[in-house]
């Protein structure tokens, strides 16, 4: 018998090979649960960026030539549910906004098999609720890429 192997080691190794195999990688592609996104687009080059926020907390960027969706952090668990409430209390999801212009601002709520999407920029809203809850949102996103980057280096 080899004085190098031990009985378990083939053990474990099928063990950590099966968890690394096994884990789902989670991503607005594939996840099934209520997700918020929120983007801009249209002006001179006609580019688009959405940043998804996941019922987890996750958030995620993407553009229109992505194919792939970057993480760009994690809120914390209650400023993710505060989010989802917000939306629901300021009733997104029953009003009815389908004016693009040039350069258009959108929010999509996702879940339970619908979608809903509001989006705007061709003049002025009455109703500025979308327009500041897009703003705030965006906000909280570019700090969290930020404090992100920063504990990465």
């Amino acid at each position: 018998m080899n004085k190098n192997y031990h009985p378990f080691s083939a053990l474990l190794f099928l063990i950590i090979l099966n968890f690394s195999c096994n884990k789902e990688v989670i991503n607005p592609a594939n996840y099934s649960k209520n997700m918020i996104i929120l983007g801009s687009g249209g002006g001179f080059t006609g580019a688009v960026s959405q940043y998804y926020l996941l019922e987890n907390g996750l958030v995620f960027r993407s553009g229109n030539t992505d194919t792939t969706f970057t993480e760009v952090g994690k809120f914390e668990k209650d400023i993710a549910s505060q989010l989802f409430e917000s939306y629901q209390t300021l009733n997104f999801d029953k009003q009815v906004l389908d004016e693009p212009g040039n350069r258009y601002y959108f929010m999509v709520h996702k879940g339970n098999g619908q979608e809903h999407k509001l989006q705007w920029g061709y003049k002025e809203l009455a109703n500025k609720a979308p327009e500041i809850f897009h703003k705030n949102f965006m906000a909280m996103v570019k700090k969290l890429e930020t404090s992100t980057a920063n504990s990465s280096k």
